[in-house]
């Protein structure tokens, strides 16, 4: 796992457009940004909790036990720099993203603004130690 640098501007649009993504929406430039063996993912501070802002799994790795490896990353990240929680976002247009954030957040969202819904994970219980 290492830091975004520049140098990862091409990948990380190519594939977060080849999702949907549009350019308004892709933040990784002025979030946390980590690159992993996996894919990516971004957040960003909202206060006491960090905001998961994106969570990409490259489409050839997108079965076994790549998910969970890319998911032990940003708890790793996560639980290095001291957070207990962060908030998972599903937007509405990616309703495979509720799935993910219902599983490791609670049951329902904490909040819901405009179709986007917020949940909050626990990051200290989902540690192996």
């Amino acid at each position: 796992m290492r830091k975004y640098t520049p140098e990862d501007d091409d990948h990380l649009w190519s594939v977060l457009s080849g999702e949907g993504w549009r350019e308004d929406q892709m933040t990784y430039k002025q979030d946390h940004t980590f690159i992993c063996d996996n894919g990516f993912f971004s957040y960003r501070m909202n206060g006491d909790y960090p905001l998961l802002t994106h969570f990409y799994l490259d489409k050839n790795k997108r079965k076994g036990n790549h998910f969970r490896e890319l998911v032990r990353d940003v708890w790793d990240i996560m639980t290095k720099e001291g957070h207990l929680f962060c908030v998972i976002t599903a937007p509405k247009e990616k309703p495979y993203l509720e799935a993910f954030a219902k599983y490791y957040g609670k049951a329902e969202p904490y909040i819901e603004k405009e179709g986007t819904k917020y949940y909050l994970a626990p990051i200290f219980k989902r540690r192996r130690r």
